[in-house]
C-alpha cells in the first residue's frame, strides 16, 4: 500500500506527568514537580495512526515554545506524508525550541513507517528487533545521606548510577563523590553530572584530582569547547552530554579524542539526526549512553530503540526516561535486574 502521497490530520494534546509521590527533581539546571510535555496525533487517510511526544528540556517548557509549536502545527495539517523528512529537518534548524516537535514528528513518521513495512521501529534505526542495554539509575541532587541511602538501597543491581551535581557547596559535593566511590563494586561506573555548572578554571583545578576507575565526570561546563579542554585534562574519565545538539558537534568531540559521550534524540530534534550520530560514534569507537529528557514512553522506547543497536563493549546504558514519573511503561522491558530494554513491539 502506497502511503508517500497521503493526506495528514495532526493535533496537539497536553501531557502533563507528575514525579512520583509528590517528589521533586532537581538538578543545576531545573527544580521540577512534574514534566509539561505535549502528544502530537496524527492519522493518514488510509488509517494509519502514529503518536509522537514533544519531549522538551526544561528550558523550553515555556508558553512562547507552545506558541511556536501551535503556528508548525498548521504548516502539518497541510502536508502529505511524503513531506515529513523535510519539515522534520525544517523545524529542527528553525529554532531549538521546537526541536521537541521535529523530535515527535520524526517518532510518528518512524512508527508510520513500521506499520508499512511490518518491522519494529529498531530495525528501521539500524538495530535488532528487540534488545536490551544496562539501565542507569538517575538520582536527583540531594544530601551525602540521601544519596547514600538511595544508592545503599537501589544502586546494587546497576551497573551505571548518575548524581546530580552543581546545587550546592563544591567542596561538599566533592566529598558525596569521595564517599560513594567505596561503596561502589569494582564494576560500576558513577556518572557525577554537573550540568555544565562549573567555570573551566574550576572545573580544570578541581576534577583532575580525582581518577577512579569507576568515576565519569559528565557535563562540567556549558559549552562544547570548555568541556573538550576539561576531557583532555581528565584523559578519558568524563561524558559529553547536552553540549552535544547536533551532528557538527558530535563530529569536533570525535576529532578531539572525546571517549564518552551521550545521545538525546529529543535534544538533537529527531531520531534520523541522532541515528546518524549513533553511527558515527560507534564507528568512531566510542562510549554511549543515549536517553533525553524525563517522558513518558514513547520518548522513552524511541531512545532505547536507538540504544539496543550499539555494540555491548560502547553501551554504557539508558536512562528509563518514566522511572521517576507517575506514567505507563508497559512497553518498557526490565527483564533482569539493571537492564532496560524494549520488545518488538515499540511506542
Amino acid at each position: 500500500m502506497d502511503i508517500e502521497s497521503k493526506r495528514l490530520k495532526a493535533d496537539l494534546v497536553p501531557y502533563s506527568l507528575k514525579f512520583k509521590h509528590g517528589k521533586t527533581y532537581q538538578s543545576a539546571v531545573t527544580v521540577m514537580t512534574s514534566v509539561e510535555h505535549r502528544l502530537l496525533y496524527l492519522v493518514l487517510d488510509n488509517g494509519f495512526t502514529a503518536i509522537g511526544e514533544v519531549a522538551r528540556y526544561p528550558l523550553y517548557n515555556t508558553t512562547e515554545t507552545e506558541e511556536l509549536e501551535d503556528a508548525v502545527l498548521l504548516e502539518l495539517r497541510s502536508a502529505s506524508f511524503d513531506r515529513i523528512p523535510e519539515i522534520v529537518d525544517d523545524w529542527r534548524h528553525r529554532s531549538p525550541a521546537l526541536r521537541g516537535m521535529a523530535f515527535a514528528l520524526d517518532c510518528a513518521w518512524h512508527q508510520f513507517n513500521a506499520q508499512h513495512q511490518g518491522l519494529p521501529v529498531s530495525v528501521l534505526l539500524g538495530g535488532p528487533r528487540y534488545g536490551d542495554v544496562p539501565e542507569v539509575l538517575s538520582l536527583s541532587a540531594a544530601s551525602q545521606e540521601d544519596l547514600i541511602e538511595q544508592i545503599s538501597t537501589e544502586g546494587r543491581s546497576r551497573q551505571v548510577i548518575q548524581i546530580k551535581l552543581g546545587v550546592s557547596d563544591l567542596a561538599d559535593e566533592i566529598e558525596t563523590v569521595e564517599r560513594l566511590l567505596p561503596m561502589m563494586r569494582d564494576d560500576q561506573l558513577l556518572l557525577a553530572d554537573f550540568n555544565g555548572s562549573l567555570s573551566k578554571d574550576i572545573a580544570l583545578e578541581i576534577l583532575p584530582r580525582m581518577t577512579d576507575p569507576k568515576l565519569f565526570w559528565e557535563e562540567p561546563c556549558q559549552t562544547l569547547d570548555e568541556n573538550i579542554t576539561i576531557a583532555r585534562a581528565l584523559k578519558g574519565h568524563m561524558m559529553l552530554d547536552t553540549c552535544l545538539t547536533d551532528l557538527h558537534a558530535f563530529e569536533k568531540a570525535i576529532d578531539a579524542g572525546v571517549e564518552a559521550v551521550v545521545i538525546r534524540p529529543a535534544l538533537m530534534g529527531g531520531l534520523g539526526v541522532a541515528r546518524t550520530a549513533r553511527d558515527l560514534c560507534v564507528s568512531a569507537g566510542l562510549r554511549l549512553r543515549i536517553d533525553g529528557p524525563w517522558s513518558g514512553q514513547i520518548a522513552a522506547c524511541a531512545a532505547l530503540a536507538l540504544a539496543i543497536a550499539v555494540p555491548k563493549h560502547q553501551i554504557i546504558g539508558s536512562i528509563d526516561l518514566t522511572q521517576a514519573l507517575e506514567t505507563e511503561n508497559d512497553k518498557i522491558l526490565h527483564p533482569r535486574p539493571g537492564w532496560i530494554g524494549v520488545a518488538e513491539t515499540q511506542f
